[in-house]
């Protein structure tokens, strides 16, 4: 099909003028398409590392090439129509050119829409039981999808700037005033909610706490910490940790807090519990130590997993691409499978700790499953409790807890975790945890105790806001002093459990109390990474000490220079030696990395088609979805 002298179209009917101008917009629209999927594709394939494998690579761009091309012929499908009926009313002059610059600059300013509203969104529980929507939110959806229109609006403007008919078309200067009115907004609102996502107060500070407990003193018998207990909290704040000190309540958190260190612990976005807690262990990036989320997924005519997309403030797209990949999983259309362990590329605490004849215990920790067998009287019970291959040892463990009764640690007979049904059932799942936890610790009495909980983020999650409903959720200046029952319940009920951890260590217990993240009353829950929870208690801990300087990949190197065990220079974090009294810890141990680690990974099949054959076997049990 040529190209028609201008104006020409106007011979056709309704059909014929869409089927011209669809035409005009293939090829911009296939080479947009081709843009940005590379753009996308490349920062993909490194995070996953299926630049090692260029075949698989292709095949994970050809799917995401045949994503967009769905998405943009939409678009264009659209722009089409648009055209068609502003060729019938209007005289825009629109030949190849100035509709492939249309196709181009409209697409753009969708996918910027859509990468903001996903950066911003209108509402962060739509579809979960309990929406709402923020104002902020909703009037950014508005702003960023007038854009598309504006940028239309603009392109015309400029490609028709001399008119026929002045009193029919706008003149160029107006397009300007118009597109400078959308970018002062979209600007206006980026910028109010980037100052908006900053927590506030999150600075912590050096408060007193009250009371005491007596099972505290007995840790810091001695000069030295000669053992580490360590308890993750996940989702545990210092917004309501403070709030219920100054109260005069949770006793043994406080007591911690007085006799010991605390600090704010720097976190990352995003806050995926799987991938912070194995940064935690490994002092690792997620890159590196292979964690990237809960899940991974395996596309049709695959054999590589893919995971993740990145994680970047101002692109978020590879956040829809991610949600894409969940929804196509529930509807059955791709495999999704939870990561193992087998996809940690660098030791964790235990490995290290085992590996010099130290004796562990973890439980619960992500990504434990399959357990490899551990020496030097460790134990281990990993996240995929109750499946084959989640305890080590097996049968020690099943006999350590056949008879045990574990005590029920009671909360207020009114408490809604005991009225609401899914609060019901995460604190009786978080007390079995706890009970087998502490039973298992004291009868091993490893020299590190590595221990995980979601029990107060799963509250938090569900309750941030209390018995709030409404749609249209506005946070006040109430909602950063006053607590909901849902929320302080779970801290008295994780303080009662801390305080029987306490009473079961030895003294001479370095004992460590951590939370990935913090929460934040402004309707965004975790969103923009708030500082977590550091408390340190024991032998030669500065008494009530406020720590300045704390991240997630400190505890790692902390704890193994208080073992007396080398720290490899590949890690990132530091010791905090500033929390220890003077000659209270032994100078650290350096070696250039751990490379016995990769020596003993190449002895265990870890191949793709092992590893899909270890899934197919799993799944015939049951274990695995």
């Amino acid at each position: 099909m040529k190209d028609l002298p201008e104006h020409s179209f106007l011979k056709y009917d309704w059909t014929g003028r869409f089927l011209k101008f669809f035409y005009y917009e293939l090829k911009p629209t296939i080479v947009f398409t081709i843009i940005v999927s590379v753009v996308l594709w490349v920062p993909f394939i490194y995070k996953n590392n299926l630049h090692k494998d260029i075949g698989q690579a292709l095949i994970f761009f050809l799917y995401l090439f045949l994503f967009h091309v769905v998405l943009f012929m939409l678009i264009t499908f659209f722009i089409g129509v648009l055209l068609t009926v502003c060729s019938y009313y209007t005289s825009w002059k629109l030949d190849r050119k100035s509709v492939g610059i249309y196709v181009i600059g409209t697409n753009l300013g969708f996918l910027l829409a859509l990468n903001s509203t996903l950066r911003f969104t209108p509402s962060y529980k739509l579809f979960g039981q309990d929406p709402f929507i923020t104002p902020l939110g909703f009037f950014n959806l508005l702003v960023f999808i007038a854009g598309i229109l504006v940028i239309f609006y603009f392109l015309h403007n400029l490609l028709d700037s001399k008119p026929e008919s002045s009193s029919r078309q706008p003149r160029i200067g107006k397009g300007f005033i118009v597109l400078g009115t959308w970018l002062i907004l979209f600007v206006s609102t980026c910028v109010y909610n980037l100052i908006d996502e900053v927590p506030i107060n999150m600075n912590v500070e050096k408060i007193q706490v009250s009371g005491t407990v007596p099972g505290v003193k007995h840790l810091s018998l001695g000069e030295k910490p000669n053992k580490v207990l360590l308890i993750g909290l996940d989702g545990l704040s210092w917004y309501v940790l403070d709030a219920m000190f100054k109260q005069g309540q949770l006793p043994n958190l406080g007591a911690l807090v007085k006799n010991g260190t605390r600090a704010s612990l720097k976190t990352f976005e995003p806050t995926v519990s799987p991938v912070v807690w194995n940064s935690i262990a490994t002092s690792r990036t997620p890159k590196e130590h292979g964690i990237f989320g809960f899940t991974k997924f395996l596309l049709p005519g695959m054999k590589a997993f893919i995971g993740q997309g990145p994680n970047h403030n101002s692109m978020n797209w590879w956040n829809g691409i991610n949600r894409f990949l969940s929804e196509a999983s529930s509807q059955n259309w791709i495999k999704e499978q939870p990561l193992f362990s087998r996809q940690r590329q660098v030791p964790a605490l235990w490995d290290i700790a085992d590996h010099y004849g130290i004796s562990s215990g973890v439980v619960n920790w992500f990504s434990t499953w399959p357990i490899d067998p551990l020496k030097s009287g460790s134990y281990m019970v990993s996240d995929f409790s109750g499946r084959e291959g989640s305890k080590f040892p097996n049968d020690k463990i099943d006999a350590i807890l056949a008879n045990f009764n574990p005590p029920n640690r009671a909360v207020k007979s009114n408490s809604p975790l005991l009225q609401e049904p899914y609060l019901n059932a995460i604190s009786l799942k978080f007390h079995l945890e706890a009970n087998m936890s502490i039973e298992l610790f004291k009868h091993f009495r490893p020299l590190l105790s590595m221990n995980y909980y979601h029990f107060v983020d799963g509250v938090h999650h569900r309750y941030w806001r209390g018995e709030n409903r409404d749609l249209l959720y506005i946070p006040n200046e109430d909602s950063f002093h006053h607590f909901p029952p849902h929320v302080t319940d779970s801290y008295l009920l994780a303080d009662q459990w801390v305080g029987d951890f306490i009473s079961a260590a030895d003294p001479g217990t370095l004992v460590l109390v951590v939370s990935d993240h913090g929460y934040c009353f402004d309707g965004y829950e975790h969103h923009n990474a708030p500082d977590g929870v550091f408390i340190a208690a024991g032998p030669g801990i500065r008494p009530n000490y406020l720590l300045q300087s704390a991240s997630i990949y400190d505890i790692m190197p902390t704890i193994l220079a208080v073992l007396d065990l080398p720290i490899a220079d590949d890690v990132h974090g530091r010791v905090l030696s500033d929390m220890f009294l003077p000659n209270s810890l032994p100078a650290p141990k350096k070696v250039a990395s751990y490379d016995w680690f990769k020596e003993n990974e190449m002895k265990v099949d870890r191949s793709v088609d092992k590893e899909q054959e270890m899934l197919e076997y799993f799944k015939s049990l049951g274990y695995v979805n």
